[in-house]
């Protein structure tokens, strides 16, 4: 979920910084978003730190405005800073976050296994080589064995459809093939 940080010159301005977001920048709390920033986008590509609101997020990402709050809200994608207005703002980590979240929601797993799922991510990469690593590689084993059974799942279920349409097609194609028949005539 890489990309580089976005390092806008830092400002005073009242933003809001989450733990977790403190976290995956390494402990180092991201550099707060200077006000012309927050005041259209004109004014945040010349800034060089591009920032997106909710709308255009959900836009991108295909999710909804709904979901994306909620995700928000159970701490399973917090954006990485507010306007003064209190409007989420996104970096493109977070997009990127959004949309590999995105991709895990096929799997059946749950938001708090998701989050769970995410932490141990974050963990595992800044962890480097030590015990603690040794551990989260353990656990993404686990969350990578349940990703392949649920494709195995899923390719059954693939297969079941695909005989399913072959099945169809030929009595499609058998009916066609038959005399038409007129209807009776019940008295």
């Amino acid at each position: 979920m890489g990309g580089a940080p976005c390092r806008c010159a830092p400002v005073d301005i009242p933003i809001k910084h989450d733990t977790a977001v403190v976290e995956s920048w390494g402990g180092r709390t991201p550099a707060p978003v200077p006000a012309p920033v927050l005041n259209g986008v004109a004014a945040r590509e010349r800034s060089g730190c591009r920032v997106l609101q909710i709308g255009e997020v959900a836009t991108r990402v295909g999710l909804s405005l709904r979901t994306i709050r909620h995700w928000d809200e159970v701490g399973l994608v917090v954006p990485s800073a507010r306007s003064t207005g209190g409007f989420r703002l996104y970096t493109e980590d977070d997009v990127e976050r959004l949309q590999f979240i995105k991709t895990l929601k096929p799997l059946d797993l749950s938001l708090d296994q998701i989050k769970d799922l995410v932490s141990v991510m974050d963990a595992a990469r800044a962890a480097g080589d030590s015990e603690t690593a040794d551990d989260l590689r353990g656990r993404l084993g686990m969350y990578r064995a349940a990703a392949e059974a649920r494709i195995e799942a899923l390719r059954a279920q693939v297969q079941g459809m695909e005989a399913l349409s072959r099945e169809l097609k030929s009595l499609a194609e058998r009916r066609e093939t038959l005399p038409s028949s007129r209807a009776v005539d019940r008295r």
